[in-house]
């Protein structure tokens, strides 16, 4: 940042008071991703249910992106340099880390024999303009896409409280388009995810009213919740039918608006431990399932020694990730984010007008 001195830190490092519990919630979804690999190499359990647990990591993914978007972002007005900065900060966030992921298993694709990822020139290139479909890599697609499409139900939001209720009608009748028409759509595609993050986009407005919060921010409440969401949960038959389910991420949104409030029941996701799972978990994702297949297939397991190797892998799978999230990804992402901001200032030192624009 030292070419960049009229670029602020706030800028560079904002929310930086948002919701403590909600990175834990970020680790343990990370933890259901971990664990369902882990099963799936080493072959112990019932698949389906640890495919399902899995899912249900990711289903949390999406939800509390839909969330902290819009508890972020859905609130300020519109302007093209909020929504330049929200650009800047979303694509910063994720591009050099996924990308350098995606370099990784390319690499490992090359070197380790029967990797898991068939990465083919055409899917290494259809993995760096965030397209992939190999490994984990399939989830980022609809994330990327949300962020674009977030961009039109901000814009839609802040028309409305200004009077004009036409663009909110225009983007709920193209959601609620989409959303009837999700099971339809290919499954790297947002509509097929929508009403994944639309349910925590929705959500995130729950707090901001005083009745609700008091309802909501209180143990009873976070208890019977998380009963009923865990209770449905169980109900659904496979993980295909837990990202079709239209319920299901309603009930998820809900229970993480209601954590996203400090009580005695959030204390265990407010762990340094679990907060330390969380802010990493976007490089412990990226990364753990092609190092846990390397591991595989290099040999580096014990013979019958399930639980050994249950905790070995857990260890590599969490420490390389977050020491790559400390050592490069973090760095990274304040880099790029404060060129990307510098040129972004100079463009609108030469086009003042366009600052304020809607």
């Amino acid at each position: 940042m030292g070419d960049s001195p009229n670029v602020s830190k706030a800028d560079i490092l904002p929310h930086a008071h948002y919701m403590r519990s909600l990175d834990g919630v970020r680790g343990m979804a990370c933890m259901f991703v971990i664990v369902r690999h882990i099963a799936l190499i080493l072959e112990f359990g019932h698949d389906s249910t640890y495919s399902y647990i899995g899912g249900m990591g990711v289903m949390l993914f999406f939800v509390l992106s839909g969330f902290l978007m819009s508890a972020l972002y859905s609130n300020e007005k519109f302007t093209f340099d909020k929504a330049a900065k929200y650009s800047i900060a979303r694509f910063t966030r994720i591009a050099p880390a996924y990308w350098i992921a995606v370099i990784f298993v390319w690499v490992l694709y090359q070197y380790v024999p029967g990797f898991y990822y068939e990465m083919t020139p055409f899917n290494t290139l259809r993995a760096m303009f965030f397209m992939g479909n190999q490994g984990v890599l399939w989830s980022i697609p609809p994330e990327v896409q949300f962020y674009v499409f977030f961009l039109g139900l901000w814009f839609a939001y802040a028309k409305f409280k200004e009077g004009s209720k036409i663009w909110a009608a225009l983007m709920g009748v193209l959601c609620l388009a989409l959303i009837s028409t999700h099971e339809f759509w290919g499954g790297l595609m947002l509509p097929s995810k929508l009403h994944i993050f639309l349910s925590g986009f929705a959500a995130a407005f729950l707090p901001r009213i005083d009745r609700v919060r008091n309802i909501i921010h209180v143990p009873w409440f976070q208890a019977l919740v998380t009963i009923i969401l865990v209770a449905y949960a169980l109900y659904l038959p496979d993980t295909a039918a837990l990202y079709a389910d239209l319920l299901l991420p309603v009930l998820t949104a809900v229970w993480i608006a209601s954590i996203s409030g400090s009580t005695i029941l959030t204390k265990p996701f407010e762990t340094d431990t679990m907060r330390l799972v969380g802010a990493a978990s976007f490089s412990i994702y990226l990364f753990h399932e092609a190092i846990l297949f390397s591991m595989y297939n290099l040999g580096w397991v014990v013979p019958d020694a399930l639980l050994l190797n249950v905790a070995i892998m857990c260890v590599v799978s969490l420490a390389v990730p977050v020491a790559f999230h400390f050592l490069v990804e973090k760095k990274l992402n304040i880099w790029s984010k404060a060129k990307s901001l510098l040129l972004l200032k100079r463009v609108e030192e030469k086009y003042p007008k366009l600052k304020a624009s809607v």
